[in-house]
């Protein structure tokens, strides 16, 4: 898959259930049973939950956004920034 510019995210995109290592794009295929995808979101939340805190603890701007399979990676950062305040 052609690079979009936007980093390695964005660079592999593989189908569901595929990881691609970024540097030597190879692939590993990848399966969750039902306790393993729990964990992961717990997990998940307790990282974001201290990042967002280390970021209010140190005054960083900091948001959190869900993108959805068909959501355009450069207007959804656009637009996050500018509500933000950050870019106008």
């Amino acid at each position: 898959v052609a690079s979009r510019g936007l980093g390695d995210v964005y660079k592999r995109q593989a189908p569901q259930g595929t990881l691609v290592d970024s540097e030597t794009g190879s692939t590993h295929g990848l399966s969750f049973d039902s306790t393993t995808a729990s964990r992961y979101q717990q997990l998940l939340t307790e990282h974001n939950s201290e990042l967002r805190e280390y970021c209010l603890t140190h005054q960083i701007s900091y948001t959190q956004t869900a993108i959805t399979e068909n959501a355009q990676p450069e207007s959804l950062a656009l637009n996050t920034i500018t509500k933000m305040g950050l870019f106008v």
